[in-house]
């Protein structure tokens, strides 16, 4: 069985491309709200059984600087850059402590696809403290794809 090896932040999507560890790209969907732990076995689109595996959450800052250069070195290959690999990107950011660089990433996904409900919960969190306003935009986009809210509009 193929295993994937996934960071909190994107054990917690629910519709994503990830590589496994064999390199190959593969897609998920699971329930929405649905938190993969490690050891679950999830299908991936093509049918496939997958085992999650939790990244290391100790990872060292020169083991995460690393990963943002490899990722970042693969956008000469492809220069449309997917919105998980900003995801990806804004994940290693926020685990090194650059929150700036994070919301600019996440900023990018909510521009391409307006309806990333985990992108825009990022940025009401870590734009509450620096720029409230923001944060209250993002909070009333977060309402906006809330499916709850949808139904006491009608």
């Amino acid at each position: 069985m193929d295993r994937l090896e996934l960071p909190f932040e994107r054990r917690q999507k629910s519709r994503q491309l990830a590589r496994l560890a064999s390199g190959e790209q593969v897609g998920l969907v699971v329930e929405r709200g649905r938190v993969m732990r490690g050891g679950d076995v999830v299908k991936t689109v093509d049918g496939r059984d997958v085992q999650i595996v939790a990244a290391n959450p100790k990872a060292t800052p020169a083991q995460l600087e690393s990963a943002l250069g490899k990722l970042r070195s693969g956008q000469s290959l492809d220069p449309s850059r997917g919105t998980e690999t900003l995801s990806y990107e804004a994940s290693l950011e926020i685990r090194l402590h650059r929150f700036p660089e994070a919301l600019r990433s996440l900023g990018e996904i909510v521009r391409r696809e307006p309806d990333t409900a985990e992108a825009w919960f990022l940025i009401v969190q870590l734009s509450r403290g620096s720029d409230p306003a923001q944060a209250a935009r993002a909070q009333a986009q977060l309402r906006r794809l809330d499916p709850r809210q949808a139904r006491n509009q009608r």
